[in-house]
């Protein structure tokens, strides 16, 4: 279990040592600023919603704010089971063809992020 989100080939090689590209470097950062990139997403539309939530429950009650509490949970949750797949994709235990899946998992995530920011700026919630 604690090779589960240990990479098996570097990124980059010791000090001074140049690794060339390879197509299996690439795909390695690819998949690491993708996933980089929805956390962030992920962690900011969070933070929006808590904020969010604790405003409007200050100002309308517990009950109008927990919306946005939730929204943030949410993101946080589908966001864990995103890392949690790809570790496992990386360990082998799904399959390789389904890297497009969690792609695709990760682009709703991140559409799910967009509508969060939407719902926390314009208090359609």
């Amino acid at each position: 279990m604690a090779d589960l989100f240990t990479e098996r080939t570097p990124i980059v090689g010791a000090a001074g040592e140049e690794v060339p590209l390879t197509e299996e470097s690439k795909a390695k950062i690819i998949r690491l600023v993708f996933r980089v990139l929805v956390t962030v997403m992920v962690t900011v539309n969070t933070s929006l919603c808590f904020v969010r939530g604790a405003q409007y429950s200050n100002k309308y009650g517990v009950s109008y704010g927990v919306k946005y509490f939730l929204l943030g949970c949410s993101l946080i949750g589908f966001n864990a089971l995103l890392n949690i797949m790809f570790a496992l994709w990386r360990r082998g235990d799904i399959p390789r063809h389904g890297q497009k899946f969690l792609y695709c998992f990760g682009g709703v995530i991140t559409l799910q992020s967009i509508l969060a920011d939407i719902a926390a700026m314009s208090n359609c919630l």
